[in-house]
């Protein structure tokens, strides 16, 4: 160990090299530059940095610095010497410019009380797309807090963000923030160990959450532009701080199961919506809460809820259709139920729209819920929400819950109607017992509620699509757009059917795509009401493969000034042509029908090959150019 007296402080006129061993008490004023041997153990002394010129850090290795006070009028301190990485006892930027390593800045040390870590009130601090690590190591059975100070303007950002709070002992230890700070994370932010206390950590890129990190109150905002990675795989899909989802851009999408289960815990909604699944499932435990979901934030995908509260299900689907579900409060706190939402004709999913009681009209279309009680005995009233993603509701009164009982779709009734025909909710008359889908249905030929779609198919016909589609019902149907793609994602309207408009039996339509494309050609149905609104059928496939034989005839051959025909017989199909060098690079690219003729004179002379390309099959033909 080497001892400076408390209050005394060792000036430095050049450079500082600290090899080996710890350094206690006291200030140690570095001029020059800050070299850091392995042999390094940290100590409780300050490395202080305060003039105006350039300074540099070199470490080679994991080895600690004592504490690093920067409070410079001007100039910067930086890595040098291929340095990624740096360890230090604590850290402090009161004025002038600090970079951080490129790999790792680690903060910590052994403490036995609890410690002020990071300090921010001035200056400019410089992630260098670096890692910042929170790592002290606590001895002694007893809480000890790791605290991060940062009242600067503006707040200090870090790149990635790692928390790493160990107790050497038998207690997890606190990593703290104040009450009002928040911590800007440019990058991902991985929870390690021990707990998060106070304030609030904007992440702008993924989280993950490792099985030695227990909890605490920081609240966690996703705040990127573009889909977020939350993990909680390691951690048994537990995360105790508030959640904001707060997105200008993209998603947060689970990659485990996310559970809920702070008492009073809350997900709030802004913006951007949680993607969920069967296997990465989010999880409300008993006494938590959500708030300010809508149409631009909710969660798409299932969501299990556990206890005995009344509950209404924040979901939705297809980033803009939010369409909650209710239930009232289970008789005790370990049942559990699940819902999830679903903007598609129940009947293409094998719940028969047709086969209904006698009391109901028709049943919805246009929508559906799965909700399932997965646990416990309990029986709930069930709240179905509708809005302009309903597909037409226009009297209330006429307006019912039903459930398919797995032969038919029985009348749960009405009651607690709520709203008008833009927005509203309804409930089920009597507690409900029995679990599966849910949707809305009508008594009378009000509230269109769409049209039934009993199938739609794809037949090749020679070289053309022949599409057909059968209606079960119709009200007030306006007419079937024919939609097209290639990829699933970009379609183009390639013909329009006129719709029956109303009607109680089964119509058979057709339509023919006269110029399917070589490959998989994707097909769906746009079906639009009277009033403007529209639902879209699931997409079907048709494969078309080349079956016409082309031939090809290049003339002449050795070409005659650089000219040459090419030849083309029996396709009616648009052909790629690419003309590759003899070291096969591609020099020139055509798209032709028929017989063409190319002028070569750009090219040097010499040994070329043709590609003609279409569907699956390529013609390839040497030519020599002259």
């Amino acid at each position: 160990m080497f001892n400076i007296p408390a209050a005394d402080t060792l000036v430095v006129l050049n450079n500082f090299t600290h090899n080996d061993g710890y350094i206690s008490n006291g200030v140690i004023n570095v001029q020059g530059n800050i070299i850091i041997g392995a042999g390094a153990d940290g100590g409780s002394a300050t490395i202080y940095c305060n003039n105006s010129a350039a300074q540099t850090y070199q470490s080679s290795s994991t080895a600690r610095l004592a504490h690093l006070k920067i409070d410079k009028p001007a100039g910067s301190v930086t890595p040098t010497g291929g340095t990624t990485q740096l360890a230090l006892q604590r850290f402090t930027l009161l004025n002038g410019s600090f970079t951080a390593p490129s790999g790792t800045l680690y903060i910590g040390g052994y403490y036995g009380s609890s410690q002020t870590l990071l300090t921010h009130s001035g200056g400019t601090f410089n992630h260098n797309n670096g890692t910042v690590s929170i790592d002290p190591d606590f001895s002694g059975c007893t809480t000890l807090t790791a605290s991060i100070s940062s009242t600067a303007v503006p707040k200090i950002q870090f790149f990635n963000f790692t928390v790493d709070v160990d107790d050497l002992s038998c207690l997890e230890d606190i990593l703290t923030f104040a009450a009002n700070d928040t911590i800007l994370i440019e990058n991902n932010l991985l929870l390690n160990d021990g707990y998060l206390n106070g304030g609030h950590i904007c992440v702008v890129n993924d989280v993950r959450v490792n099985s030695g990190f227990d909890g605490g109150n920081t609240e966690l905002i996703f705040f990127g532009s573009t889909d977020q990675d939350f993990d909680l795989s390691g951690a048994t899909g537990n995360f105790n701080g508030d959640i904001k989802i707060q997105k200008t851009g993209g998603n947060v999408l689970l990659h485990s199961d996310c559970i809920l289960d702070a008492p009073a815990q809350d997900l709030r909604f802004v913006k951007g919506h949680i993607v969920s699944a069967s296997t990465q499932l989010l999880t409300f435990e008993d006494n938590t809460l959500w708030s300010g979901a809508s149409d631009s934030s909710f969660v798409s995908g299932p969501i299990r809820k556990v206890g005995n509260d009344m509950f209404t299900f924040p979901i939705g689907k297809n980033d803009s259709l939010y369409a909650p579900l209710g239930i009232s409060a289970p008789s005790n706190t370990t049942h559990h139920f699940t819902a999830e939402y679903f903007p598609s004709n129940p009947h293409l999913s094998a719940y028969d729209t047709s086969l209904h009681q006698a009391s109901l009209h028709h049943i919805s279309g246009c929508e559906y819920w799965i909700l399932d009680r997965t646990n416990g005995n309990s029986n709930v009233f069930v709240t179905l929400s509708w809005d302009a993603r309903s597909c037409g509701v226009d009297n209330l009164s006429e307006l019912s819950v039903t459930k398919w009982n797995g032969t038919q779709w029985i009348d749960l009734g009405q009651a607690n109607i709520a709203g008008n025909a833009n927005s509203g909710s309804i409930r089920t008359l009597n507690l409900v017992g029995t679990f599966s889908p849910f949707t809305l249905s009508s008594y009378t030929e009000n509230n269109p509620l769409p049209v039934t779609l009993l199938n739609f198919d794809a037949e090749k016909v020679e070289q053309e699509t022949l599409l057909s589609w059968t209606t079960l019902g119709e009200i007030n149907s306006d007419v079937f757009e024919v939609e097209h793609s290639t990829d699933t994602e970009h379609y183009t309207k390639i013909g329009t059917v006129k719709a029956s408009g109303n009607s109680n039996s089964s119509i058979t339509y057709q339509f023919t795509h006269k110029n399917p494309s070589i490959g998989l050609n994707y097909y769906r149905l746009k079906m639009k009401d009277l009033d403007g609104t529209y639902e879209y059928t699931k997409n079907i496939a048709l494969l078309f493969e080349t079956d016409i034989d082309f031939n090809v005839r290049l003339f002449p051959n050795p070409t005659k000034d650089k000219k040459c025909t090419i030849e083309i017989n029996g396709s009616r199909h648009s052909i790629e042509l690419n003309l590759f060098n003899n070291l096969g690079i591609k020099v020139f690219s055509a798209f032709i029908s028929s017989t063409h003729q190319f002028d070569f004179s750009n090219l040097a002379p010499g040994l070329y090959t043709i590609q003609l390309t279409v569907g699956v099959d390529i013609v390839t033909e040497k030519i020599l150019i002259n």
